[in-house]
């Protein structure tokens, strides 16, 4: 008797904040993302910061054109700004349906965008779900979550992009900047508590994609600081000469029903300030 071994499809999946594109570098970066992406299945690129600028007007053209045989989901401001949402997401896939979250923010003398940047900027998700050859489902949820606020904050924000979530799919995964601030070398324990809360809101079944052995942080804002923050020259000048590092765990994957085979952290994938996070991962 002959048994053939049927090979589970394999899915890739990518997060990646760049920083509203103001370094060309982060272009180079995107295009070693998708050399990554090769000879898998099914792929999921997420972006977030993909704000019109003066140098990029027009974001989602722009972006489309690096992914021109994906389907992509966009939730951007259509005019020049740094402050108004700016996500993207691409993928193989039939796309059925996406949902767009807009996340309320901290107004007044208590948020402290007023005194760290130019303008106060917005956050949010979008949440895709597409269909699989086989007919079953998988939402991807790119989210872009505040910087400031303690978790407590944080968990009210999930709970609300939760909310909107009501059709039931078959594979799910939650990925982006979550903005778990703390410094990574010094704050692994807390860090850990954060995954513990987040995986506890997300609901039974879900898991973490673990980051390789030895790279624990995901950003770096010694390697670029963005133009709205207020004294941004004075700030670069005074880091980078130095060669201080200012390393954090920003950007998480969570997934369910899904097996992680393989992650990384791009630490030689330049242009912002923090590194594209990539997994790849079998269907259970």
């Amino acid at each position: 008797m002959i048994f053939f071994r049927v090979m589970s499809k394999e899915i890739f999946v990518s997060t990646y904040n760049i920083l509203m594109g103001f370094d060309n570098k982060v272009y180079d970066s995107i295009e070693n993302i998708k050399k990554l992406s090769k000879n898998t299945n099914y792929q999921f690129f997420n972006f977030q910061e993909l704000r019109n600028t003066d140098e990029n007007k027009d974001m989602k053209k722009k972006f489309q054109s690096l992914f021109p045989k994906l389907k992509g989901s966009f939730y951007i401001y259509p005019k020049v700004t740094c402050d108004r949402l700016g996500l993207g997401s691409f993928s193989n896939l039939k796309k059925l349906n996406e949902t767009r979250v807009e996340l309320p923010t901290i107004n007044g003398p208590f948020n402290p965008h007023k005194y760290i940047c130019t303008e106060s900027a917005i956050f949010g998700v979008i949440s895709t779900v597409y269909e699989l050859p086989n007919k079953k489902t998988i939402r991807i949820s790119n989210a872009h979550l505040e910087i400031i606020g303690n978790m407590k904050y944080k968990k009210k924000k999930i709970k609300h992009i939760l909310s909107h979530f009501k059709e039931k799919v078959d594979y799910e995964i939650f990925c982006g900047d979550m903005n778990t601030v703390g410094l990574a070398n010094f704050s692994k324990k807390k860090l850990m508590a954060h995954k513990k809360q987040f995986l506890n809101l997300l609901g039974k079944g879900f898991i973490d994609v673990k980051l390789p052995r030895g790279k624990y942080w995901t950003s770096d804002i010694k390697n670029n600081v963005s133009p709205t923050m207020k004294g941004a020259t004075t700030f670069r000048k005074l880091f980078v000469p130095l060669g201080i590092h200012v390393r954090q765990r920003l950007d998480w994957i969570f997934v369910k029903n899904l097996k992680p085979t393989f992650c990384d952290v791009l630490y030689d994938c330049v242009g912002s300030d923090h590194y594209p996070l990539v997994a790849k991962l079998k269907m259970e």
